[in-house]
């Protein structure tokens, strides 16, 4: 199993993942940065915002980066105008 780590990438910074998690794949690798990425989402939206610009940035124990996934990504936008849907005109 080896170890991979998962930086934040935010307006803040980098915030470094120094422990690292062990993983048997990279499909887990993937996995486990999709539910990050969302999940630091869901608390920015929680809070009434949602900034798009931040990243995961996963590497291996050899400091090589492996994916940089942008939180963008990690999502589907669905744009509605759900007052125009309930127009009375």
């Amino acid at each position: 199993m080896a170890r991979y780590h998962f930086h934040l990438l935010d307006r803040s910074g980098m915030l470094s993942d120094e422990e690292g998690v062990a993983l048997d794949s990279l499909a887990d690798v993937l996995r486990l940065a999709l539910a990050n990425a969302r999940a630091l989402m869901s608390e920015d939206v929680a809070n009434g915002v949602l900034d798009l610009n931040g990243a995961i940035q996963v590497t291996d124990d050899q400091s090589r980066t492996l994916l940089i996934l942008p939180f963008e990504d990690a999502v589907t936008l669905v744009s509605a105008k759900v007052a125009s849907q309930f127009s009375t005109d």
